[in-house]
């Protein structure tokens, strides 16, 4: 084992398939939780987090990798979209999705308790919600002493 900017890494030398199957399901967790080290223990994971927003970057075009930043409103964290997936080249999603991926992580000093990434395999990975997630939209702002529109009927 070795590791890499905070990431555990196996060096391996070859590979068996012991059975054909689905992949795991994966662990539901928020932004929050993978915050102040406590993202350790999901590392390598599968995970899934759900309502999140894109709050900057883009998917970026074919054969790049980019980071983009993320909010579920729990707290706010990275997306890695790798080149070597299907995702490169679409169109970012502008809507509250759930982002399911492998925890991966890129830190550059000790402890090494920062910097995890969100890692989906496939564009497959990123679906939307479903959520009518209110709490994403920026609530208009009422000028004092002004009051709500009255119906008429």
């Amino acid at each position: 084992m070795t590791q890499f900017n905070g990431l555990t890494e196996l060096t391996v030398t070859s590979v068996s398939l012991l059975s054909p199957g689905a992949a795991p399901a994966p662990q539901v967790v928020t932004m929050a939780q993978l915050a102040d080290g406590a993202g350790e223990a999901l590392e390598g994971l599968l995970i899934r987090v759900d309502n999140v927003l894109i709050t900057s970057g883009t998917f970026g075009g074919p054969n790049t990798s980019n980071n983009l930043t993320i909010t579920d409103r729990t707290a706010t964290g990275t997306l890695r979209i790798d080149s070597d997936t299907d995702i490169d080249g679409t169109p970012t999603p502008t809507g509250v999705v759930s982002i399911t991926g492998v925890l991966g992580q890129f830190d550059g000093s000790a402890p090494f308790d920062s910097g995890y990434q969100l890692l989906p395999r496939s564009i497959g990975d990123i679906a939307p919600s479903g959520c009518p997630c209110h709490h994403h939209r920026r609530r208009a702002r009422r000028r004092p002493g002004r009051h709500a529109p009255t119906r008429r009927r």
